[in-house]
């Protein structure tokens, strides 16, 4: 797949297979268990020295896997419209634009669900997709600008 897996890779992908959570949130919790540990064995200068690294790189890595954009847009294929728009619209608290589209191959009648949101809630609209519609096709683009609307 073009990277290498270290050891505390293979724990965050079985993690995630397992408990079903994203890998940021899975390698912020394996960071955390080993950042206590130390503190118990180590000085706890070490500690706080360790802490102020760890959230430094997170920080760093959310802005290099995400973007350093303020915004994500979403454009969704889905035949399950009024599940994804009620969760954008009810939990997400953003509102969604719903275009009717044909598939070119399929020839079928599909909707297509656009949504622009903070790259915040990038994780929680892409987990709500995946648990509401598996066949969901979607593509994320980044954002420079929105404006207008609500």
């Amino acid at each position: 797949n073009g990277y290498y897996i270290t050891g505390y890779d293979i724990i965050v992908r079985v993690m995630e297979k397992e408990f079903k959570l994203n890998a940021t949130l899975l390698m912020y919790i394996v960071n955390l268990i080993i950042l206590l540990i130390g503190a118990y064995f180590f000085d706890f200068e070490i500690f706080i020295y360790s802490s102020i690294s760890f959230v430094s790189f997170m920080l760093v890595l959310d802005k290099v896997i995400l973007g350093i954009d303020s915004n994500k847009s979403f454009y969704i294929i889905t035949t399950k419209p009024k599940q994804i728009k009620k969760f954008i619209l009810d939990d997400l608290k953003h509102g969604v634009t719903e275009l009717k589209g044909h598939g070119a191959y399929s020839d079928d009648e599909k909707y297509i669900l656009f949504v622009s949101i903070p790259t915040r809630d990038y994780y929680k609209l892409r987990d709500g997709l995946n648990k509401l519609d598996k066949d969901a096709f979607f593509v994320v683009s980044s954002s420079y600008e929105v404006g207008g609307g609500k």
